[in-house]
């Protein structure tokens, strides 16, 4: 069995897009098909721009196109795709030619942001995983661009799952302490006021990867104690609770006094 990355597989598309290439095939409508993607439209007043992002990881994604056996296999005992249909996902690769907009750039409703070219079973076949890749990297770029835009000269954190972040709390000095559900470095973030980093409690092993049930040592959540126990931090960790003992003391805003 081959392996690559879940995210390159070709099955990651609509069995809509599966069935109407068969169609195509059968009926022998190969020929050339333009494709483009773009928003329809943006609310008011509100939103009104984009950032496009994604194109990388399109190409990479075309580039590599094709069936792995095992695909193929899987595809056969579903006994939804005719043996001359299954045969061409074989030999399949995407041929055509991809324009778009440079990453980065802002781009407005009903202005294309892609444009594929290629034979027309092909141009159908990719149709889901492009717009599925240019959709959620256009949104974080966009929402990242809204925030800075919002918050000018201030720090602005991740919670993506690579470097996220989850629980925070505040001590009484102004730190926060910050659960990195992160899998690249999993642990307690401390970051001072200005935004610079102060320490790294690590909780698990680094440059993790594969399924959620495989991960090891990612925190979800902080808590300071209360009263004397106000120096203790807690963290809960996979399945476990821990305790820190700081030489600071955690802040509490409902007891703090007015």
């Amino acid at each position: 069995m081959q392996s690559r990355d879940p995210g390159a597989s070709a099955l990651l598309t609509d069995l809509y897009q599966l069935t109407m290439l068969q169609t195509y095939y059968e009926h022998g409508m190969t020929e050339t098909a333009v494709y483009e993607l773009f928003f329809r439209r943006l609310p008011p007043k509100a939103r009104n721009f984009f950032v496009a992002a994604g194109l990388e990881q399109v190409v990479e994604y075309l580039e590599g196109l094709r069936f792995l056996p095992e695909e193929i296999e899987w595809l056969a005992t579903q006994n939804r795709l005719t043996k001359d249909t299954l045969d061409r996902l074989a030999s399949l690769r995407f041929t055509g030619d991809v324009d778009a907009i440079p990453e980065g750039t802002v781009f407005f409703a009903n202005e294309p942001m892609i444009r594929i070219v290629a034979p027309l079973p092909v141009a159908q076949l990719v149709e889901t995983r492009v717009m599925n890749i240019l959709h959620f990297q256009t949104m974080i770029a966009s929402k990242a661009a809204r925030a800075a835009i919002q918050a000018p000269d201030k720090v602005l954190v991740d919670f993506g799952k690579e470097n996220g972040s989850d629980g925070m709390r505040v001590d009484s000095q102004g730190n926060l302490y910050v659960a990195a559900r992160s899998l690249a470095r999993p642990g307690i973030l401390v970051i001072d006021p200005t935004g610079k980093e102060l320490a790294f409690l690590a909780t698990g092993p680094t440059k993790q990867s594969g399924l959620f049930e495989d991960w090891k040592g990612i925190p979800s959540n902080v808590e300071f104690g209360l009263g004397s126990e106000s120096n203790l931090l807690y963290v809960t960790i996979d399945k476990s609770l821990w305790r820190i003992r700081l030489k600071t003391r955690g802040f509490h805003p409902q007891f703090a006094q007015k």
